[in-house]
């Protein structure tokens, strides 16, 4: 059963959940995060290797872009340090790819501490910039998503498509998750772990003002369900207006991957696919049950989309492919 804390911002988001993960860190003595940060440099957001607690600084989860799905990255690094202590902060599309990833390479750290965040939508890393400059600077960019958390974010059609359309922004496979959506986020955010392990292991109960009042948890939920619904009704409009000859069929979509070489830049962003599918000559069964996996697994993250020099939208007829894969009983 899921225990839901609420943890006073006193109005600065930001510098409470760095805060908040500077004392995970040392309760759960982790060797470092792999986490969204701004770099000292420049200002823009990457995800990056803090190894050391100083660079909690730089965390940012509020900052409208995602240069890269770390779930790839973060698999590696449990695969190859398989009893370290290391935490990963996460949007929910890189935890879905992740939970994909650690099924089919069969990757296990109990140590590892996955702690997602609400996600309030992202712009390319291009118009992130472009927009930051005409705000005056990254930290206004992460200000306005504080701001319009309580209704869900600013308006929905800003962003990139796959987060429009994205059906779950809010993490499911985390063993900590940090509440933003439908909250007043300058008063309070929650903290939640399905773990009693975990919540005793980081003493969630002494971070935390006390258990989260009933309200705001309602209040949380209600501000999920109302913008799923608001994102599906997009997505209909959005594989409703996909143009005609587009793939229908998994076959056509492997003949489209195939005649679209030697750009790879689609697969190589995507943090799955190359898990599950290495496109042959021909469509044999097992390229094509491959190529169905990859389909009904994608986590929807459109690393695809952004990574496309043509603006091919990828995810889209990904999604629309699953809709007529999953009901047909495709393992997942």
């Amino acid at each position: 059963m899921s225990k839901e804390w609420v943890v006073p911002t006193q109005g600065d988001p930001l510098r409470t959940m760095r805060d908040l993960l500077g004392a995970i860190w040392d309760r759960a003595a982790l060797e470092g995060m792999i986490l969204p940060l701004r770099r000292p440099e420049g200002g823009d957001v990457r995800t990056l290797h803090a190894e050391n607690r100083s660079q909690l600084s730089g965390f940012d989860p509020l900052a409208p872009v995602m240069p890269l799905n770390s779930a790839r990255e973060i698999a590696e690094q449990m695969r190859s340090t398989p009893s370290a202590a290391w935490g990963a902060a996460l949007r929910p599309c890189e935890l879905r790819s992740l939970a994909c990833l650690c099924k089919v390479q069969g990757v296990a750290n109990p140590q590892f501490l996955r702690i997602g965040v609400d996600c309030l939508a992202t712009f390319s890393p291009q118009d992130y910039e472009r927009r930051a400059r005409s705000a005056g600077g990254v930290e206004r960019m992460s200000e306005e998503s504080a701001q319009f958390a309580r209704q869900g974010g600013i308006a929905a059609y800003r962003y990139r498509t796959a987060c429009q359309i994205c059906p779950s922004p809010s993490p499911g496979e985390a063993d900590l998750t940090l509440g933003l959506i439908g909250l007043p986020v300058r008063e309070y955010l929650l903290v939640s772990t399905q773990s009693e392990e975990v919540s005793a292991r980081l003493g969630l109960k002494t971070l935390a003002a006390g258990p989260a009042p009933q309200a705001a948890i309602a209040q949380r939920r209600h501000a999920l369900e109302a913008l799923v619904a608001r994102r599906e009704r997009k997505c209909e409009r959005v594989l409703s207006a996909l143009p005609d000859g587009l793939p229908e069929e998994v076959a056509e979509l492997v003949d489209h991957l195939r005649s679209c070489r030697p750009c790879r830049d689609c697969l190589d962003a995507c943090p799955t696919c190359l898990q599950v599918l290495e496109l042959g000559a021909t469509n044999t069964a097992p390229l094509l049950r491959a190529a169905e996996q990859w389909v009904v697994l994608c986590s929807g993250c459109g690393m695809c989309d952004q990574a496309c020099p043509r603006g091919y939208p990828l995810s889209a007829v990904i999604r629309r492919l699953a809709r007529s894969l999953v009901p047909e009983g495709v393992a997942t």
